[in-house]
């Protein structure tokens, strides 16, 4: 027998009332591990003393990758994309590595957010959570992932991207996680490898002649992801923040030292996030408001650092 209308009105009126987001705060993350698990150094967190100098180095201090996801715990979104998780030899498992990583994040996490997004592809994951309270805002039909292969043949998953969009609080949200071809002389490469993958890609070498290196902060005005955006090979319609942390890559593992190794190869920014704004249908772009980007330069077990992100973005109740 169908409900009565009365009978209806009084279900829906029993239904929970699904409070409007006035903001939608989103937290970014990427680290390329380099193949080896982080030490357990990098999963703790060494406070800065009160008396601590102005001029500390900033590395004895900063926070791990693992306190980065408790520090960003009131974000409506966490995304995480990681490279380099596990060697490429052939297995019919998942790696050790891999599960180590997620059951980190979803101890870390799995009290206020739900894992909505957990997907690799050869040694590169993404993972996204949305916090619990944000849940109802989450059109779980708008949820879609993808991948793109970039190694040899363009099926070889060593290199590559994934990517995943979704709708959280009426706006559609759009990340991916890359790993291109490495080294200074592949540029081409990239930029070849942008236009396969169509939106994101985030390893950019510089340009410079190899060298002592003293200050890195001009080595931007040689950066080659600030190049493509200039001359718009490649994300010319993205967006990054400033650039106010030292160079990610390359590190000797382990040490705060960039490469001291026969090869020397230059320290350069080649872990970025950057973004990008849809326009609405009135033609105003939706306002994206970067609160934070920066390195975690406290994880020193791979040769790269992890850089984060942090977004203010306007919900339904804006």
């Amino acid at each position: 027998a169908k409900a009565k209308p009365a009978a209806k009105a009084a279900a829906k009126a029993s239904l929970p009332v699904k409070e409007p987001l006035k903001e939608l705060n989103v937290s970014v993350f990427t680290w390329n591990h380099a193949q080896c698990s982080p030490s357990k150094a990098d999963c703790q967190v060494t406070p800065a003393p009160n008396d601590t100098p102005d001029d500390a180095p900033m590395s004895l201090y900063s926070t791990s990758p693992h306190q980065f996801l408790l520090e960003h715990s009131d974000s409506s979104v966490i995304v995480v994309g990681v490279q380099e998780v596990e060697d490429l030899k052939p297995r019919r498992h998942e790696g050790s590595r891999s599960k180590a990583l997620k059951r980190v994040m979803l101890s870390t996490l799995g009290g206020e957010y739900a894992p909505v997004v957990m997907t690799s592809l050869g040694a590169i994951h993404l993972y996204v959570f949305v916090r619990k309270d944000a849940i109802p805002h989450l059109k779980r039909s708008s949820i879609v992932t993808w991948e793109v292969a970039c190694g040899i043949g363009n099926v070889v998953q060593n290199k590559g991207a994934l990517g995943v969009r979704l709708t959280v609080a009426g706006k559609s949200l759009m990340f991916f996680t890359a790993h291109l071809a490495a080294h200074q002389s592949k540029i081409a490469e990239r930029n070849a490898d942008f236009w396969r993958i169509m939106k994101v890609e985030l390893s950019m070498l510089d340009d410079t002649d190899q060298g002592e290196v003293v200050d890195p902060v001009p080595l931007l005005e040689f950066d080659q992801l600030l190049h493509a955006r200039a001359a718009r090979d490649a994300f010319g319609d993205f967006e990054e923040g400033p650039i106010r942390f030292p160079p990610t890559f390359k590190f000797n593992k382990r040490t705060d030292a960039y490469d001291t190794s026969r090869k020397r190869r230059i320290p350069a920014w080649t872990d970025r996030i950057l973004f990008k704004a849809r326009r609405c249908a009135d033609n105003q772009l939706n306002p994206i408001k970067l609160k934070e980007y920066g390195c975690i330069t406290h994880a020193r077990h791979s040769d790269h650092r992890p850089v984060f992100a942090r977004f203010e973005i306007p919900g339904d109740g804006a």
